[in-house]
């Protein structure tokens, strides 16, 4: 079947912000004056549960809501300074105004299922001029689930007639559980294991990893056009 959607997360995956994200782990860390784990660490336990992962590694687990609510806030906030202070290194990949390109020309719907704030994703498209290129953008997408049967239900598509891309384990997994085709980016917030381990459809046996976005336009054109 053809797929008539694309799908993308954000974080990690169209933005290639992994380098700025280790760095606010680090600047957590050294907030509580603990060692922070490798970045190799960070990418084979992060998941959406983000407190746990962090808890792991030696911060104060919370025994309450609201100690719980009070960690999260304070993990956000140096999470967010630090990202302030290096906005400007963060870049889209390239080749993604290509492929979204080639998906509207071909008359594919676009869209972003993430998990990223809705007012900073929105201005970040808008900074990296993509606003015009995806026809729905869905922020603070914690249920990815949930998230992209809305966005089926909104382009009135079958799951199977969308494909959807990540690079974590989380979003994969969310994506194949609701039906969706997935290609999981070997790039981003997880290791390569994780995203194998998510059983996306590609990478598959033919296919080692998917790091760039040139490869997923071949794959796209392969499965709709056969090329």
């Amino acid at each position: 079947m053809r797929w008539r959607a694309l799908i993308l997360d954000w974080n990690g995956t169209v933005l290639d912000d992994l380098p700025v994200v280790y760095g606010s782990v680090i600047e957590i860390f050294r907030a509580y004056g603990l060692p922070p784990p490798s970045l190799q660490s960070y990418k084979e336990e992060i998941t959406a549960d983000f407190i746990q992962f962090y808890c792991g590694h030696g911060i104060p687990k919370p025994k309450n809501e609201a100690e719980l609510n009070t960690l999260r806030t304070t993990l956000n906030q140096i999470r967010k300074h630090y990202f302030l202070k290096h906005w400007n290194e963060v870049k889209v990949r390239p080749g993604t105004r290509e492929l979204l390109i080639l998906a509207q020309k071909t008359g594919m719907q676009t869209a972003i299922v993430s998990a990223e704030v809705e007012e900073v994703l929105e201005k970040r498209l808008f900074d990296f001029a993509l606003t015009d290129l995806f026809d729905r953008v869905e922020g603070n997408a914690w249920d990815k689930e949930r998230a992209l049967v809305n966005t089926f239900d909104f382009f009135g598509l079958k799951a199977e007639e969308t494909v959807y891309i990540d690079d974590t384990f989380d979003g994969l997994t969310a994506a194949n559980n609701v039906g969706a085709g997935t290609i999981g980016f070997t790039d981003g917030y997880n290791t390569e294991e994780r995203i194998r381990a998510a059983k996306p459809n590609f990478p598959n046996g033919t296919l080692s990893k998917i790091d760039s976005m040139q490869q997923v336009i071949a794959i796209i054109k392969h499965v709709n056009w056969g090329v």
